[in-house]
């Protein structure tokens, strides 16, 4: 795609990008016949044969020449790992659950021959277990859930930000640049009550506005993609799931205090969390480390302490094992310029050398 260079560049391209997702609505109808096929493409269905699925998938419809009246996909995750690999084929929303490849021949059948369902893969509720449940929100697990962080995870394809544009995205961003001072975007962060999921529930408002209010000169936004604490939100999910909408948070973050430079915190452990933030940050010039492959993060266990907004601080203060490091990190944290060697690149940036001692 082009390069988006004006708030009208965007509002046009959502627009154009907007038929991306047409079948994916609720309550949406094909008319001309056309079926969508989204497979589960997060960490838990690809370790159990998800790509088999979609491999599959795209090879039935190829043979059979049945390009024009369906397509296969990857999505985030539905959320229902328990029961992946999940299958959804819109625009009917059928939740198909457990799906090996033996069962895409049986699928593609079905939806584009027969107009029929194939009830051994619906899901069962255990209160009811002889009776199939089709649809993702009649299944008791989904009833009382209202995905916002999650929004799109299940939805849009995570590595293409025409899917992210067709669903919205950047244009929350786009309204605070063409529309709203920085402080009005901290006042408005600020009255909507958003507090930190890490567990520490720290009101996000309150940070914004301490970070805008200190004295001019170089601030950074910091991503805090750790999780590490049972129960604690995760932020794996969004990353593999939806990538785009984390910088596009980072960026009005970075507007509403004055930053313009960000780093993003995240695990060696989550190589496609990793994989999919290379692919989301080559087209707005988000920083090259986490992208080019200069290398994976440091393999460690972070403590379980770094919630809020020490983060970097933290990360140093528990990192013994990095000699010479705690004290150039924690100078160049508070400090900007006062550090020796590179140590916070290779905490944050997920790459490079050892700081010297």
């Amino acid at each position: 795609m082009n390069r988006l260079t004006s708030y009208q560049d965007l509002a046009n391209a959502h627009e154009e990008y907007k038929p991306l997702l047409a079948l994916r609505k609720p309550d949406a109808k094909s008319e001309d016949g056309r079926i969508e096929f989204l497979v589960c493409g997060d960490t838990g269905c690809r370790s159990i044969d998800r790509l088999a699925v979609l491999n599959k998938l795209d090879k039935i419809i190829k043979d059979k020449g049945l390009e024009g009246r369906a397509s296969a996909s990857i999505t985030g995750c539905f959320g229902f790992c328990k029961k992946g690999p999940i299958v959804k084929v819109f625009p009917d929303d059928i939740f198909y659950t457990e799906v090996t490849e033996d069962d895409v021949e049986e699928i593609i059948s079905a939806h584009l021959e027969k107009n029929e369902l194939v009830d051994r893969l619906l899901y069962r509720n255990p209160e009811a277990p002889d009776t199939p449940v089709p649809h993702e929100r009649d299944i008791d697990f989904y009833r009382k859930q209202k995905r916002t962080a999650l929004a799109n995870c299940g939805i849009i394809h995570p590595d293409r930000i025409e899917d992210y544009i067709a669903a919205g995205g950047y244009l929350g961003l786009s309204k605070c640049l063409e529309e709203m001072s920085p402080q009005d975007v901290v006042g408005c962060i600020s009255e909507s009550g958003l507090r930190g999921r890490g567990g520490g529930g720290f009101p996000t408002g309150v940070k914004w506005q301490a970070a805008a209010k200190q004295p001019p000169g170089k601030k950074y936004v910091v991503c805090n993609a750790d999780e590490g604490d049972p129960g604690a939100f995760m932020d794996r999910s969004i990353l593999e799931g939806d990538p785009h909408c984390v910088l596009e948070g980072m960026a009005i973050a970075a507007y509403a205090i004055g930053s313009d430079q960000g780093y993003i915190y995240v695990r060696a452990e989550y190589p496609l969390a990793i994989k999919r933030l290379g692919m989301a940050d080559n087209p707005i010039g988000l920083p090259e480390d986490i992208a080019s492959g200069r290398g994976l993060p440091v393999l460690w266990a972070p403590p379980d302490a770094c919630w809020d907004e020490p983060c970097m601080y933290v990360m140093a203060e528990c990192s013994p094992r990095w000699r010479g490091f705690r004290t150039s990190a924690r100078d160049w944290v508070f400090g900007e310029g006062k550090f020796r060697g590179n140590g916070p690149s290779l905490l944050l940036r997920a790459g490079g050398p050892f700081p010297s001692e």
